[in-house]
């Protein structure tokens, strides 16, 4: 895909970027961080725009990072139902070829006191 100039503003200042991502998507991300430095902005403090925009940074950060452990977390959990089901899978196959097993003890020995 080729990349596209497309202007944003982060806090104060404009920049132009090149990605090949569409327009819309990286004017939410824009959008996006620019929420994060305005929270930061309104704690209280009053933040200069270059610490302001450092504050986001740190805030976006955090909950990539804890993104990232949630993703991990929920891929190890699903790693281990599969492996979980694929061995109830086999105790299933197992157990249903005992059932037919006893099946036909069972109709055996029918067919033997049926005999007397």
């Amino acid at each position: 895909m080729e990349k596209k100039k497309i202007k944003v503003r982060i806090g104060q200042k404009y920049y132009t970027i090149l990605h090949d991502e569409n327009e819309e998507y990286i004017k939410q991300i824009e959008h996006y961080l620019n929420t994060k430095i305005a929270a930061a902005s309104t704690n209280g403090i009053q933040l200069g725009e270059q610490t302001a925009t450092a504050m986001a940074a740190l805030a976006v950060t955090d909950e990539l990072f804890k993104a990232q452990q949630s993703f991990t977390s929920l891929s190890n959990d699903a790693s281990r139902m599969v492996e979980e089901y694929d061995r109830l899978k086999t105790d299933y196959q197992d157990l249903q070829e005992q059932v037919n097993s006893l099946l036909r003890q069972n109709e055996e020995l029918k067919r033997r006191t049926n005999r007397f």
